[in-house]
């Protein structure tokens, strides 16, 4: 494959930039290296950022926030206007931009993953789904640290592929089920919805609560961990 060799003077312009942020570092010779802070590019550092900042740069998010003006002036989706179709529907045809952005969210979301897992109030025993759960990051680290609890991830045939689970702290107590979360849910004691809810109108948001409602036995619980909620809620099954 061809690589091309960057322009010096441009990539020296380019990297005095992170530099003052403390992301690479410039010696006297006009050599650079990786800071502290930067060694999270790295792919084999703890919580690598790598893939999170792949996401980010890839064009199916930067193209659409560039043109985040339209949404204003045409009142309509951004990013439907610019690949003809709605955001997950475009990622469930594309592998490769599927692949960039659930690697990269679930790079965003592990350094989470533990301290939520250890923090919330979860039952001794039941089956814990976990609702558009992608690769099982969070499930994964709630059956790590809860022995007794079996969990279900659920989530499009395309992202459950590539889930986490199979580790040998959770083995014999996980499974992965294919579906569409505003038609259905498994049945489990205990549902989570992390970095969910935010992505869709309030009406979409009810309808997604409604199918958990409607598939929890009564007396469990639906945490609820997304950027547009401050604080973990439970709903209590009707």
């Amino acid at each position: 494959m061809l690589r091309l060799l960057p322009d010096a003077r441009n990539l020296y312009r380019v990297l005095r930039l992170p530099a003052t942020r403390d992301v690479v570092v410039e010696d006297t010779e006009g050599r650079f290296s990786l800071a502290p802070a930067g060694q999270a590019l790295r792919t084999d550092a703890p919580h690598s950022a790598r893939s999170a900042i792949l996401m980010n740069t890839d064009p199916s998010l930067w193209l659409p926030a560039a043109s985040m003006e339209r949404c204003l002036v045409e009142g309509t989706s951004v990013f439907e206007g610019i690949f003809g179709m709605p955001f997950f529907a475009y990622f469930a045809q594309d592998a490769a931009t599927a692949a960039v952005f659930h690697t990269g969210m679930a790079a965003m979301s592990d350094p989470e993953n533990g301290p939520i897992a250890t923090a919330y109030d979860f039952p001794c025993t039941g089956t814990v789904i976990d609702v558009g759960g992608g690769h099982g990051g969070l499930l994964r680290e709630v059956l790590r640290r809860h022995p007794d609890l079996t969990g279900v991830l659920y989530d499009q045939p395309h992202v459950v592929a590539e889930h986490r689970l199979d580790v040998e702290e959770t083995a014999g107590r996980w499974s992965v089920t294919e579906g569409d979360f505003f038609a259905s849910a498994p049945t489990g004691d205990i549902y989570l919805l992390k970095r969910i809810l935010h992505d869709w109108e309030d009406e979409q948001c009810v309808t997604i609560l409604e199918r958990r409602r409607e598939a929890m036995a009564p007396e469990r619980r639906a945490p609820v961990q997304d950027p547009t909620v401050l604080s973990v809620v439970e709903a209590e099954a009707a």
